[in-house]
């Protein structure tokens, strides 16, 4: 950046300035005309009763308006006021003018929420059974808690092309699902990190290509079965619309994305020997992302009713090799990698080891460790995950306003996991036993009357 923007301040501070003496003219002129009007009232009543009296009206009007009277002293001021107002008007368009060359136009916005919240028929992790406190299958004490949140957003545009936003919010660092944040930890400061921040190239010569970088809201159409709305994806995303007169076909558009959500150091996994793992290697070095492309249309069956419709695919390239926790015992095992740099001759390494954390600390309510003992995803006698994640997603809304106060919205959503495989299992004698999963399928469904904030 230059020294243009640290003279920010100062433009502000003009700005102010202006904005003051534009605000005393407005005042000063209002006062003006009140005047005029009030010494037009007299002149008419003088008028009227000359009439009355058989006096001729031309002399009252030219009494009236002559050159030392009250009526023509205040139609000059405020003639006089006009100018000067106009005079700052411009200056004021040329300051802005100028601060929109240097930084682009900003606008600033944000939001603070305050919610509460109260939590039941939580099941405990512990592998035990009976009526043993704290139990598998028991459920624990019900939580009661508050919670905030708060957003603080700014967004701007560098010429015609360029659009950016960035945007702070709480949340804990470890819970991409929310940017709540929880009243507990005996006042402590909350997290405030970044939520959004983002470049958007719109080229001119081609309308309708947005091309997006950075980190924000999820491009594609979606509901919350396959993707929470308060998670921002982090990469690349590239969007083409095109709108249409046509009476039935109004829009389509086609959307891809690339967001990678984990990079690892390449290095070498040593056996217990100390030689060279290259199978697992290639594992703990694969780096993990989201690809996907949506295709997305919008439709107009009759004047009242829209249509859209979409169908999307999305590819977590890599989640094979995830190593979840596992539940052994009394403890929870997350597994753990060292790099070991590489000195003189001696290449990087990777050394493995399983850390072990007691299920108490976890179902404590200790949300500021990060790990949580829920799971849905079945794991292979390997402890890796059974399936993979390809996730065939189509959605169709249906929107009728034939009643601008209670609008009808209808959404319905299917998705299909195409990696969805059977879960290995230890057998007998140490032979693998396939258990069928039939789990790849899910169905989600929306009904809406009215707009939001709109009892129904």
């Amino acid at each position: 950046m230059t020294g243009n923007l640290f003279g920010l301040d100062e433009v502000q501070r003009q700005l102010r300035e202006q904005r003051e003496q534009i605000e005393q003219m407005r005042a000063a002129l209002k006062e003006q005309t009140r005047l005029i009007n009030e010494l037009r009232e007299r002149m008419e009543s003088a008028e009227q009763k000359q009439e009355n009296r058989g006096a001729a009206p031309a002399l009252i009007t030219e009494a009236a308006y002559a050159n030392n009277s009250p009526a023509a002293a205040a139609r000059q001021e405020g003639t006089q006021l006009d100018a000067r107002l106009a005079s700052v008007t411009e200056q004021s368009k040329k300051t802005s003018e100028a601060l929109a060359k240097q930084l682009g136009s900003m606008t600033f916005g944000g939001d603070l929420r305050f919610r509460y919240e109260s939590l039941s028929n939580q099941q405990n992790g512990l592998a035990t059974s009976g009526d043993t406190t704290g139990a598998l299958g028991n459920p624990l004490t019900s939580r009661q808690r508050f919670r905030l949140r708060a957003r603080f957003g700014v967004r701007g545009e560098i010429g015609k092309e360029v659009e950016w936003g960035l945007r702070l919010a709480t949340g804990s660092f470890s819970d991409v699902n929310s940017t709540n944040q929880t009243l507990t930890d005996f006042f402590s400061r909350k997290p405030f990190a970044l939520d959004q921040a983002y470049v958007v190239y719109k080229p001119s010569a081609l309308p309708g290509l947005r091309v997006q970088a950075g980190k924000f809201e999820a491009p594609w159409a979606r509901t919350e079965m396959t993707w929470d709305s308060d998670v921002n994806v982090e990469g690349f995303s590239e969007s083409y619309t095109r709108s249409f007169k046509h009476p039935f076909v109004k829009e389509i558009a086609f959307v891809a994305w690339q967001a990678p959500f984990l990079e690892r150091n390449a290095a070498f996994v040593l056996r217990a020997d100390g030689t060279v793992n290259l199978d697992e290697s290639g594992r703990a070095g694969r780096d993990l992302a989201l690809y996907g492309a949506q295709l997305r249309a919008r439709l107009a069956p009759s004047k009242h009713t829209s249509l859209t419709l979409s169908a999307a695919d999305l590819y977590f390239s890599g989640t094979q090799f995830i190593n979840p926790a596992q539940f052994l015992g009394a403890n929870v095992q997350f597994p753990v990698t060292v790099n070991i740099p590489a000195a003189g001759t001696t290449p990087a390494r990777t050394v493995t080891a399983q850390v072990s954390v007691p299920r108490d600390l976890l179902v404590a309510g200790n949300a500021n460790l990060g790990f949580s003992t829920a799971t849905t995803n079945a794991i292979n006698r390997d402890g890796r995950l059974a399936s993979g994640y390809n996730l065939f997603d189509l959605v169709a809304r249906l929107d009728v306003a034939r009643s601008k106060r209670w609008p009808l919205m209808l959404l319905l959503n299917f998705v299909e996991n195409t990696q969805t495989h059977d879960v290995v299992t230890a057998g007998p004698g140490g032979s693998d036993i396939l258990l069928h999963n039939g789990e790849g399928q899910g169905y989600w469904a929306e009904f809406q009357v009215g707009r939001d904030g709109t009892l129904c």
